[in-house]
């Protein structure tokens, strides 16, 4: 075991590794070979625990600088790899991210996680071609992982691929009854794209036996009938869901979910004459 010496050394050189932006990845990534040999494994697994038990607690400062010190004596530690990207994408410190997550898949090709965290930064960069390869790969190393094929899929569906979208998605969905949230999701990601696709039909009839889990996933439901309402002529009925889709927004008491539902339904729905079935002037 260390001294504590040792260890307070260690602690400010994890501390200046830190703030001088992580260098180190950019090496372990050429080389793939450790430029700091390891000088005990039981102080990196260690280190491991304790950053661990700080991302337990929500402590991301505490968890950065046990998972950096795990890293600084070995560079080839996934676990310490991964999570530094993971807490990098937690503080949008996106670029600092995709370095972590881009060495962490290489050092261990047989995962997916990886590559999927990976996609999900390279999605918020507009990088939608990228991320679109990486859940791809993912999905390549796991064929049956619904995230990679959810994932994937707005990829696609980003980069206005719909068809591609279409063809992961129709394997995805579930055949009805009580949906999980993941099931919900995939189902309304479905039923846009149909919309996309004018497949009115088939993404009413989706629609029709979606029970979405979330309040976002409810709001999003009322949408997407309102817009194939609105798209087949069905005004009253659009009116209705629309209007149905702003209750449950301002039921979640948050302003700009309600601001963002308005401003992807367009301008303020007019007010209905239901005695002759048409919009008011």
């Amino acid at each position: 075991m260390k001294s504590t010496r040792f260890k307070n050394f260690l602690f400010f050189a994890a501390a200046f590794f830190i703030l001088s932006g992580g260098p180190a990845v950019s090496r372990a990534e050429e080389g793939m070979e450790s430029r700091i040999v390891p000088y005990d494994s039981e102080e990196v697994t260690l280190n491991l625990a304790v950053g661990e038990e700080a991302m337990a607690a929500g402590d991301l400062e505490g968890a950065l600088l046990a998972y950096s010190r795990a890293f600084m004596l070995d560079q080839k530690s996934y676990p310490a790899v991964y999570n530094l990207g993971y807490i990098c994408q937690m503080r949008n410190k996106t670029d600092e991210a995709v370095r972590y997550f881009r060495l962490a898949a290489k050092l261990a090709p047989e995962r997916g996680e990886p590559l999927l965290s990976l996609g999900s930064v390279l999605m918020l960069q507009k990088k939608n071609s990228e991320a679109a390869e990486c859940f791809a790969g993912a999905l390549k190393i796991d064929p049956s992982s619904a995230d990679a094929k959810f994932d994937l899929a707005a990829a696609y569906v980003a980069d206005r691929k719909f068809t591609h979208a279409y063809e992961i998605l129709s394997s995805l969905v579930s055949n009805g009854g009580k949906t999980s949230k993941a099931d919900a999701d995939a189902q309304l990601k479905f039923a846009s794209v149909c919309i996309e696709l004018e497949k009115f039909r088939e993404a009413e009839a989706l629609l029709s036996k979606t029970e979405p889990v979330s309040d976002e996933g409810i709001i999003e439901k009322h949408y997407l009938k309102g817009v194939i309402f609105r798209k087949t002529g069905r005004t009253n009925d659009a009116l209705k869901a629309f209007a149905d889709a702003r209750a449950a927004a301002d039921k979640t008491g948050s302003p700009s979910l309600r601001a963002l539902l308005d401003e992807k339904i367009g301008a303020p729905a007019p007010k209905q004459d239901n005695t002759k079935g048409r919009i008011a002037e």
